[in-house]
Formats: structure tokens, C-alpha cells, sequence
């Protein structure tokens, strides 16, 4: 398990496409003094960068790593200090046809609270 506090990104690619994007995103993590680990078979390398504060300086720097390894491929961010993921993470999805199907069928607001800019 990855230690508590860190921020977690999930990269995926194809199998075949794996050593490619597992020596990119490995050079990235070095350099955060985190760690990553690959599933081969399912091209999938998950990212583990240390969190060592909550200030500015320390939120720039986990922007930058978050969002290089974000420009690898298919990216989900699994982990991030709460400060953070405003700043990494997609605005809610507010288009008409979002607020269409969450208003169909979730009138009441109960199901994933927070995801579509609800508070949570």
C-alpha cells in the first residue's frame, strides 16, 4: 500500500504499449522521489509521488509531476491531498446534457455527492 498522505495516478496504455509509457512516467517519478509499479498484462502502471507539506511551493510542485504524468496517456488521478484537486482535477460537468441526465436520475442529489460540483 502507498503511504497515506500521497498522491496516487493511474496511467494506462495498451499491453503492448507498457515498457514505452512505464519509462516515461518512471523517469517522472524518480525525480518526485516516489515510487510506480506496472501490470503488464493489462498496461497499466500506477504512480505513487510523496506529499511532504500543503503549501504553495509543495502544491506547484505536485501540479507539475501530477500533470506530466497526465500528458502520458490516459490518465485517473486516484489520490490527492483535498487542497489539490480543484486545481488537477476536470471543473464539474455542468453542460446541458449532464445537468439533463443528473436531473433524470438523480433528482435528489444523493448518489456521488461532490463529483458534479455539489459540495459533498
Amino acid at each position: 500500500a502507498e503511504p497515506p498522505g500521497s498522491a496516487v495516478v493511474r496511467l494506462s496504455t495498451a499491453p503492448s504499449r507498457t515498457a514505452a509509457l512505464w519509462e516515461r512516467a518512471s523517469a517522472i517519478v524518480e525525480r518526485a522521489r516516489g515510487s510506480a509499479h506496472a501490470t503488464l498484462t493489462r498496461g497499466v502502471v500506477r504512480c505513487v509521488l510523496p506529499v511532504s507539506g500543503d503549501g504553495d511551493e509543495e502544491h506547484a510542485r505536485l501540479r507539475g509531476m501530477v500533470g506530466a504524468l497526465q500528458n502520458l496517456g490516459t490518465a485517473i488521478v486516484e489520490r490527492l491531498p483535498a487542497s489539490l484537486w480543484p486545481a488537477i482535477v476536470a471543473p464539474a460537468a455542468v453542460d446541458p446534457l449532464s445537468v439533463r441526465v443528473r436531473n433524470a436520475f438523480d433528482p435528489d442529489r444523493i448518489l456521488n455527492p461532490g463529483i458534479l460540483g455539489e459540495p459533498a
